[in-house]
């Protein structure tokens, strides 16, 4: 079962996470016996290859498709939620953020670096406690799938993201890579 997370009705604004920037973490990373949740697979996904990057990294990864709002599954999560919120709504991220915070699930969340600028963070910093931050020291190039193939957009990335992080134990809480 899956429920709908605020995401558009067209995929024209769904991109997928290139393998680099899961790799980027791989220093960060709790011990391999971790099972990892990666809870945004649910739907018509099936070019969503984050899975496989992270077992290449040498974890178990669970990556179901089921209802992110009822499931708790592994250990923590590392994924790119959707960033898509439609009007009137609560924004979807602070939503994903304060759900794995409330069922205290470490995660690591690829975000939109602006979001960290908004009054919604700093209420569910201000809620939740600290959160520890990896900041690529480039933008992310994300591709999208046409016609059953890969594509990177012309344009590229027109923004900058960072992993957002709670409760991974990372040795600083400000981390530029």
């Amino acid at each position: 079962m899956s429920i709908n997370l605020g995401a558009p009705k067209s995929n024209d604004d769904e991109y997928y996470t290139p393998q680099y920037a899961i790799e980027m973490l791989k220093d960060y990373l709790p011990d391999k016996n971790k099972v990892c949740w990666e809870c945004f697979t649910s739907g018509n996904h099936e070019y969503i290859e984050s899975p496989n990057y992270i077992k290449s990294l040498g974890y178990k990864v669970i990556a179901d498709g089921e209802d992110f709002w009822t499931s708790n599954k592994g250990d923590w999560v590392c994924s790119n939620p959707p960033y898509y919120t439609p009007r009137g709504q609560k924004n979807i991220k602070t939503r994903i953020i304060e759900r794995l915070c409330e069922i205290d699930k470490p995660f690591c969340l690829l975000l939109p670096t602006l979001y960290l600028h908004t009054k919604t963070f700093k209420g569910v910093k201000d809620r939740f406690g600290n959160f520890q931050i990896i900041m690529p020291a480039k933008k992310i190039q994300f591709y999208k799938v046409i016609d059953g193939k890969k594509v990177q957009p012309k344009k590229g990335c027109n923004f900058y993201t960072l992993w957002v992080c709670y409760k991974m134990n990372l040795p600083s809480d400000w981390i530029l890579i």
